[in-house]
């Protein structure tokens, strides 16, 4: 019995941590990490760049930062070489972008908070863990 109140007593805490999680996913500008990279639309268009999901500088391949207007082979190289990023403004303060590059396609950026990944990947593990844990006391 006291191996079933263990299992719920984690089994809140794992729904706690991502009751967390989603909190602080509205709370801030930033994708979450298990998102998957944006790929930018090229639009002939300003409605539709506007509408144009955002590229995670954090987990976009070479390809969809290639696809951004002004970057190049050496740049999309540059930024993930320069992973991770806390923030979309730090492709400017780590000189991988020059003022103009960056405000040209800062609209178009995104940057994932590294913790919140972490966090996820653990809250992930837990979930696993706990439906082990079910099985093994339902006997599954």
């Amino acid at each position: 019995m006291s191996r079933i109140r263990n299992l719920t007593a984690f089994a809140a805490l794992a729904l706690l941590a991502t009751a967390s999680l989603v909190h602080a996913q509205g709370s801030t500008s930033t994708t979450t990490a298990a998102a998957p990279a944006a790929h930018h639309e090229k639009s002939s268009t300003s409605a539709k760049h506007e509408s144009a999901p955002k590229v995670d500088i954090n987990h976009a391949t070479k390809e969809e930062l290639m696809a951004l207007k002004g970057v190049g082979d050496a740049t999309a190289d540059k930024i993930i070489a320069g992973r991770p990023y806390k923030a979309k403004n730090e492709l400017e303060s780590k000189n991988i972008l020059t003022k103009k590059e960056y405000d040209a396609i800062a609209k178009h950026l995104d940057a994932t908070l590294v913790e919140l990944g972490v966090a996820r990947e653990a809250i992930d593990e837990a979930l696993a863990i706990v439906a082990s844990t079910r099985d093994e006391v339902l006997g599954r």
